[in-house]
Formats: C-alpha cells, structure tokens, sequence
C-alpha cells in the first residue's frame, strides 16, 4: 500500500506561493495598526517593524489550515492531489467469522483532511476507533483507507466473544468515496475474529453516536 504524502517539494512551493499575499495582508494590517490609537508598547512594536513578520507567518499559517481542512476538497486543488475525499456517516453491514451466516449493522464516521484520517466505527454493543490511519493507492492501483483500530465493548451480557481488542482495517473507495467494501483483522491474541464490512456514504456530517437520532 503507497500511504498518500506530502512531500518537501509541496511545503516549498505552497511556502513561496503564500508568502505574497500573507506578506501583503500583513502590510495592510500594519498600515491599519499605524492609523489607529495603540498601548505604548504595541506602537513600540509597530514602529521597530516587529510586527509584520509575524504576522505574516501567522496568515501563512491560517492559509495551510484552511488548504488542509477544506480547500483541498474543491478544484483547483481536488484536481492537484486528487485523494477520494470520504469524510462523513457511512451505514452499512459487517459479517464476522463468529456466525458468517449473520450480519451486523454498523455505522462508520470518517473526519478526513489534507493530511489526517480519523475513523470511528459504531455497531450496537460496541465502538472502535482508529489508532493511525491513512489513505493510499493498493496494489490494484485503486485507493483504500487503512487503519487500526481499538475496540471498547458497551455490552453487560457474558457473551465471551464480546471483548475489547485491536485489530485493522482495509477498505477500498469505490464510487469517488461514496461507498466502501473491504476486510477487517483482530488481533488473534484479543479475540482472532475477521470479516468484511460494506459502507454507503449517507451523510456528510456527523453524530458521533450509533443511532440514527
């Protein structure tokens, strides 16, 4: 699996591509600052030129947040990294080699960004949520997310088989992140169970619950 990176050339050039206009909103707000009544100190500040530095970095910093958490989603940049953006409620099933000839409903939550995944899984009697994560491009040349996960059970019953555990997690993104189908593993020293999930998008929010309230 080739996990999806950032290399040093995308920081070097979103750097150089930033700095004019962070530098040039940084001028403003100095000029702003310039015209207005100021502590002494701040207008101590001003007039040693100590303020536009960094408040240029400060606005290069808000512009790689802002790159990060939502403008890589839309064009132009959707069409630069071209990632699957799968953020949002995902319903769907999940068969275990405890009883194959059952399944169980589960419901997914991903938060993606430019350079995090977060996975939270929620089934009736437990929930699980990713350790590390990330999305890249398989074998087959088609994207996937990956995870692990740490599972804490809500179930009070003795059913031995319900036990918190570790596990992972490969899901393939079909249908531009609309739905996913793909295999989980437990750790066999936990409880040594497997199966497959299959996920439709149904939400691009979140609720943070199993239940569909």
């Amino acid at each position: 699996m080739n996990a999806f990176r950032l290399t040093y050339k995308f920081y070097i050039t979103f750097f150089l591509v930033s700095f004019v206009p962070s530098f040039w909103i940084a001028k403003g707000v100095t000029e702003i600052l310039d015209n207005v009544t100021l502590l002494a100190p701040i207008d101590a500040m001003l007039q040693m030129g100590l303020i536009e530095p960094p408040t240029t970095v400060v606005v290069m910093f808000a512009l790689f947040v802002l790159t990060d958490r939502w403008l890589w989603k839309h064009p132009p940049l959707s069409n630069l990294f071209r990632i699957p953006n799968i953020n949002g409620r995902y319903d769907g099933s999940l068969v275990s080699s405890f009883d194959e000839s059952q399944s169980y409903k589960v419901v997914v939550e991903i938060q993606q960004t430019l350079t995090n995944v977060f996975v939270t899984l929620y089934t009736e009697n437990s929930s699980s949520y990713s350790l590390a994560a990330d999305v890249g491009v398989n074998e087959h040349k088609n994207w996937s997310v990956f995870y692990i996960y740490q599972n804490r059970t809500a179930t009070v019953n003795h059913n031995q088989d319900m036990k918190d555990h570790n596990g992972t997690c490969v899901l393939d993104i079909f249908d531009e992140g609309k739905t996913l189908k793909g295999n989980y593993y437990n750790n066999p020293r936990d409880r040594g169970r497997h199966g497959s999930i299959e996920l439709k998008r149904v939400s691009g929010s979140l609720k943070g619950r199993f239940e569909d309230l």
